[in-house]
C-alpha cells in the first residue's frame, strides 16, 4: 500500500512538474509573439513617418503649415517608435535585439532630418528661437557627418545673424 502511495504521489509531482513547463513554455511564446508584433508595429511607425516627412517635403515651398503638421506627425511616430526599440532592447532574443538596433538606426536617421527641416524652415521664417529649440533637439539624436555639418551650418547662421541684428541695434 505505501509502494502504491508513493507511486501516485511521484506520479503527481511528476504531472505538476510538466503542467508548470507546458506553463512556461506557453508564456515563452506569448512574449515571443508579442515581441515580433510590436517590431512589426515599430517598423510600420517608421515607414508612417517616413511618408510623413515627405510629404512634408512636398508642402514646404507652398504651405509651411501642412509642411510643419507633417513633419511634426513624423516626430510624433518616431518618438513612440524609439519607446518601442527600447522595450525590445530588453529582449534576451539575440535576433530580437539585432532587429531593435536597426530600427532604432532607421528611426534615428529619420528623426534627425525631421529635426533639421523644421530648424531650417522656421530659421528661413526668421523664427529664431523656435528654429534654435529643433536645431538643438537634432543635435542630441545620433546623426552622420554630414548632417552634422548641415546643422552647424544653420546654427552658425543663425548666430551670425544675431551677432550683427545686436551689432546694428547698439549703434556698432
Amino acid at each position: 500500500v505505501a509502494e502504491d502511495v508513493a507511486k501516485a504521489n511521484e506520479a503527481k509531482k511528476l504531472q505538476l512538474q510538466e503542467k508548470k513547463d507546458a506553463k512556461a513554455e506557453a508564456k515563452a511564446q506569448v512574449a515571443e509573439k508579442q515581441e515580433k508584433d510590436l517590431a512589426g508595429k515599430t517598423a510600420e511607425l517608421i515607414e508612417d513617418a517616413t511618408k510623413s516627412w515627405l510629404d512634408g517635403l512636398d508642402a514646404e515651398p507652398k504651405n509651411l503649415t501642412r509642411a510643419d503638421k507633417s513633419w511634426k506627425a513624423s516626430e510624433a511616430g518616431l518618438l513612440q517608435a524609439k519607446r518601442n526599440v527600447e522595450a525590445l532592447l530588453k529582449s534576451n532574443d539575440i535576433e530580437t535585439l539585432r532587429k531593435a538596433k536597426e530600427l532604432d538606426a532607421a528611426a534615428d536617421v529619420i528623426l534627425v532630418k525631421t529635426y533639421y527641416r523644421l530648424g531650417r524652415m522656421w530659421a528661413v521664417e526668421l523664427s529664431y528661437p523656435t528654429a534654435l529649440e529643433w536645431l538643438n533637439k537634432a543635435t542630441r539624436v545620433p546623426h552622420d557627418a554630414a548632417m552634422d555639418h548641415l546643422l552647424n551650418e544653420v546654427l552658425l547662421t543663425i548666430s551670425q545673424l544675431k551677432m550683427r541684428e545686436r551689432a546694428a541695434g547698439r549703434g556698432y
